[in-house]
């Protein structure tokens, strides 16, 4: 059998996905990033992913949802790469779900799109267009999402105000009151913990002499209950004593565009940082780390018609030839 050697670096970016292109369709693999499927951009040097599949997906059909779909999964892994908690697994295994819950598609499409959410985890993605891809949604799909978003974050009735402040920011790029989080938050935990517990209103009464009926049992599972929806309640909306104590927090911890401005300086103690080092950062910030990536690259892109930060699969880049000339016009344009 003749053999060829291929010198990657002789081939054009177009070549190369190609080449990745013919190679995985004649293995029986779906592969993401497809520049034609994903609608996003495959890079040479970057990551991607492969699922074995007998009839690879070469075009689509069901093109409204699979468009759709990719704008959930795209929205779900920012809000999965940005935790970085326990439920990490949980949340893909939600995810896979979803893809597979979806009627309107066929199984070489769920196919391909389980290639993109695999590759979306470990490339990791930034919040830059998807404002504009989300006008294309109706309101009830919108709302749909929300709501899908809000599965994505809360696992367990697990819930804290970087969850609610990540979920404002999905609301806002879907066009949606992001006042309204808080609510929708606790609606859903309701539904949730209705769906999963048991019935307690029959084991309080009996029917055959219609008197309530009271156990040690019953009690105790009335105040957990009780317990578990007034916990909820002070962690979503808080007491009076903690909103008279925001009302006078230092103006150091009020959001604002100083914050990327801080964030920046300390991004500059090295060139390169990993995903995530770099959400820690982000988050001791108050910030979000797609968030951080669009805000510092459309300063960077104003002042200097450049980016300053570059994604590398796993790591993020400072563009260290603009450092300081970007740092010298932000601080005399703050």
């Amino acid at each position: 059998m003749k053999k060829t050697i291929v010198n990657s670096n002789e081939l054009s970016p177009k070549d190369f996905e190609e080449l990745v292109q013919n190679t995985a369709y004649h293995l029986k693999y779906d592969y993401a990033p497809h520049s034609r499927l994903h609608d996003t951009v495959f890079r040479k040097s970057g990551l991607f992913a492969l699922v074995k599949n007998l009839d690879p997906l070469t075009h689509v059909s069901s093109v409204r949802a699979y468009d759709r779909m990719l704008l959930q999964i795209r929205m779900a892994t920012i809000i999965i790469s940005i935790s970085y908690d326990k439920n990490i697994k949980s949340k893909q295994q939600k995810l896979s779900q979803m893809i597979q819950n979806e009627s309107k598609l066929m199984s070489n499409q769920q196919s391909s799109l389980s290639a993109y959410a695999s590759w979306r985890l470990v490339a990791r993605s930034t919040t830059s267009g998807l404002a504009e891809k989300a006008k294309q949604l109706t309101t009830n799909q919108k709302k749909v999402l929300c709501e899908t978003l809000i599965s994505f974050d809360i696992v367990n009735g697990s819930y804290d105000k970087k969850v609610q402040n990540r979920l404002e920011k999905m609301y806002e790029i879907l066009g949606q009151d992001s006042k309204s989080v808080p609510k929708h938050i606790f609606q859903y935990i309701q539904k949730s913990s209705h769906r999963n517990k048991p019935s307690i209103k029959k084991s309080l009464i009996d029917f055959d002499t219609g008197k309530l009926k009271l156990s040690k049992k019953n009690i105790a599972l009335q105040k957990t209950e009780t317990s578990k929806s007034q916990k909820l309640l002070e962690n979503i909306f808080g007491d009076v004593e903690d909103e008279e104590k925001n009302v006078h927090l230092p103006q150091s911890k009020i959001k604002s565009k100083d914050n990327y401005y801080q964030l920046f300086l300390d991004l500059t103690k090295k060139d390169t940082w990993s995903i995530p080092d770099f959400s820690e950062l982000s988050q001791k910030h108050d910030l979000m780390f797609g968030e951080v990536i669009e805000t510092l690259n459309d300063k960077a892109f104003e002042l200097l018609d450049e980016p300053i930060l570059e994604e590398n699969g796993d790591s993020i880049t400072l563009n260290v030839d603009i450092i300081q000339k970007f740092q010298v016009l932000w601080k005399k344009h703050r």
